[in-house]
């Protein structure tokens, strides 16, 4: 009886040394969890709150520009072309979800109103076609002379060329246009150099607003004048450079 008695005393002996070990390896494994959150988890928040932190910042900064510009846009550009082409702009990159949906809402209604022009164009260019053969005759050159001129003021209308406010180029972007100009005119090969990097800057630093605001001949000479800098011709591209921001100014 005695030996049985020792051995249960010996096996709840062992079962109470294995639970201590069990609960030594739960406090370790909890001591490390501790200092992982601790240290790295609080590591991670941070970051995450300067990411947070830095995106509102960007944001706001975004909103203060899209407040500042959009209102001088929307005056400035009160013909359906470049109100179509800003609606169909900002439905993309508007600040907001909110400003987005509005956008694009006013794309639709304004998009029918250059689909009407369209139309009108079209129905006034075959009927000047179909007058023209016969010009001459009074009738027939009253009415060639209305649809000509309807259809110049229909085109007008429908015409993408922007206009972007002065400021959203920079306080200083006239005076750097003026100074590439004066390097240029110069015509030493210290000056053409100079007069190239100041455009090439300038050209680089375009926004897609601001090449939205571009004529179709002016964004070709401006690709012809991007592809010339790579190849390092410097008179073709200055060339070019000079006949785009000539009339930025």
């Amino acid at each position: 009886m005695k030996e049985v008695k020792v051995n249960e005393e010996f096996s709840g002996s062992g079962q109470l040394d294995s639970q201590k070990i069990k609960l030594e390896k739960q406090k370790i494994y909890f001591d490390f969890f501790k200092w992982l959150l601790g240290t790295v988890g609080i590591g991670i928040l941070t970051i995450f709150i300067n990411a947070r932190l830095n995106n509102r910042a960007a944001a706001l900064n975004e909103m203060q520009f899209y407040d500042r510009y959009v209102t001088d846009l929307i005056v400035l550009n009160n013909k359906t072309g470049p109100r179509r082409l800003l609606a169909q702009y900002f439905s993309t990159v508007a600040p907001s979800d909110k400003i987005r949906d509005g956008w694009k809402k006013y794309y639709e209604i304004v998009n029918v109103e250059y689909q009407n022009l369209l139309l009108k164009d079209s129905i006034a260019t075959k009927r000047i076609e179909e007058l023209q053969p016969d010009s001459l005759k009074s009738t027939n050159a009253r009415e060639l002379k209305k649809l000509t001129i309807q259809r110049t003021n229909i085109r007008n209308e429908i015409s993408t060329e922007m206009k972007i406010p002065s400021e959203a180029f920079g306080k200083t972007i006239s005076d750097e246009i003026s100074e590439a100009e004066n390097y240029y005119r110069s015509g030493s090969y210290t000056g053409k150099e100079e007069a190239l990097r100041i455009y090439y800057k300038l050209a680089f630093n375009l926004s897609d607003l601001q090449k939205l605001s571009l004529t179709k001949e002016q964004r070709k000479l401006l690709s012809e004048a991007d592809e010339a800098y790579k190849n390092n011709n410097i008179d073709y591209a200055l060339s070019r450079y000079y006949t785009i921001f000539r009339s930025f100014k």
